[in-house]
């Protein structure tokens, strides 16, 4: 008699065991991490075996900014969420405000990339919001290009544990810690310290919630006319990129 072979994807039939609520503007790799956490698995694992059979391949892109239909949908099914939850938490739901829509696999200028060495080396985020939180997470306004500096505690981003120096990058963090804890030495992040945005600079704490503000409301109000967001934010690109080329 032949033995039946298991089905190594069983456990893609089944519903997530724990689904944590998703935060205020907390992103959808955050949510998913948490989830994976909360399952004792690291994303990469948790993903293949609830997700889809690589999940390793979906933890490696920017899921953030990636949209498949069928990973929607699976999530959808199997977290009991409404669709309409778990596409606030992706940064394509900011398409038409921040950014123009795409099809794209690479987010737009207007949204940073987990890394890039010409301004910061891992997922940025601000220590204070995360020892605030009572359930720490990631935001998805800590994406945004425009968002360096949290006007809440006055203080720059930061981009890594500055014990170790390693990168923060979720899919790389242990599976027995909350999202607080680097990935390498395991040093608590909410604890990194800060750099201060001094008096003579606060204007640009200003900005940063102008910016945040007419996102929000999807419009900007400029010599008391109503302007797109997205017509700012497109024109607040094209100025970074020819300031940074130094043209006239």
């Amino acid at each position: 008699m032949k033995k039946q072979k298991r089905n190594k994807n069983w456990v893609q039939d089944y519903f997530f065991l724990i689904v944590p609520t998703p935060l205020e503007d907390e992103l959808l790799s955050s949510w998913l991490t948490r989830i994976a956490m909360a399952h004792r698995r690291k994303l990469a694992v948790f993903l293949t075996l609830f997700v889809k059979q690589d999940g390793s391949s979906i933890s490696r892109t920017d899921m953030d900014f990636l949209y498949d239909e069928k990973i929607f949908n699976s999530l959808v099914a199997k977290s009991s969420l409404d669709k309409k939850e778990l596409l606030k938490m992706s940064l394509r739901s900011e398409e038409g405000y921040l950014f123009t829509s795409n099809n794209s696999l690479y987010p737009p200028k207007q949204i940073r990339k987990f890394t890039d060495k010409r301004t910061h080396y891992g997922l940025m985020f601000c220590p204070k919001c995360l020892l605030e939180d009572k359930v720490p997470y990631y935001r998805k306004k800590w994406r945004y290009y425009f968002y360096n500096a949290c006007p809440k505690h006055k203080v720059f981003l930061t981009d890594r544990c500055w014990a170790c120096y390693e990168k923060i990058k979720l899919a790389k963090m242990n599976h027995l810690k909350e999202v607080c804890f680097c990935s390498k030495c395991e040093r608590d992040l909410r604890l990194t310290i800060t750099i201060p945005i001094q008096s003579n600079f606060e204007y640009g704490l200003k900005a940063v919630s102008w910016f945040e503000q007419g996102l929000n409301r999807g419009y900007f109000i400029i010599n008391q006319q109503k302007i797109h967001s997205l017509f700012v934010f497109e024109s607040f690109t094209k100025l970074c990129y020819l300031l940074n080329k130094k043209e006239k």
